[in-house]
């Protein structure tokens, strides 16, 4: 799994435990009662190395360590809310997208050709091909 996969894969796990736990915010306005429209992201680097990601909204705060795959969810009171390890990280995120743009996929499958009709050519007959 890539990087960038496995990033898409926490953001959408914590995007299903941010719907299945409302919390109560003070801060929430009526069309974003639950707090999960105002998601902030931001890198986390801890002694100048790649730690992971942070998240955040009115309610709680979020770290992914990415070496170690786990992603903690804790209240805006420092209350450890839920800690989650590669396998709940992915059981919460629901089946995986396919991570291929459509040019790709379609260049990787190589065209099917029509059977020919036409007798071999010996190596002679045919021309030579040059590089420009």
């Amino acid at each position: 799994m890539t990087p960038s996969q496995q990033l898409a894969r926490v953001r959408r796990s914590l995007q299903h435990w941010l719907e299945s736990h409302p919390q109560e915010d003070v801060n929430a306005t009526e069309e974003n009662e639950q707090g999960t429209d105002d998601l902030r992201e931001s890198i986390f680097v801890c002694d100048g190395f790649y730690r992971g990601r942070r998240f955040r909204t009115a309610a709680i705060a979020a770290v992914w360590f990415a070496e170690e795959d786990e992603l903690k969810i804790h209240s805006t009171a420092g209350q450890c809310l839920a800690s989650l390890d590669a396998a709940g990280i992915a059981e919460l995120a629901g089946p995986e997208v396919a991570d291929v743009l459509p040019m790709i996929r379609s260049a990787a499958t190589p065209p099917t050709a029509a059977p020919s009709t036409e007798t071999p050519q010996t190596e002679e007959a045919q021309p030579l091909r040059r590089a420009a």
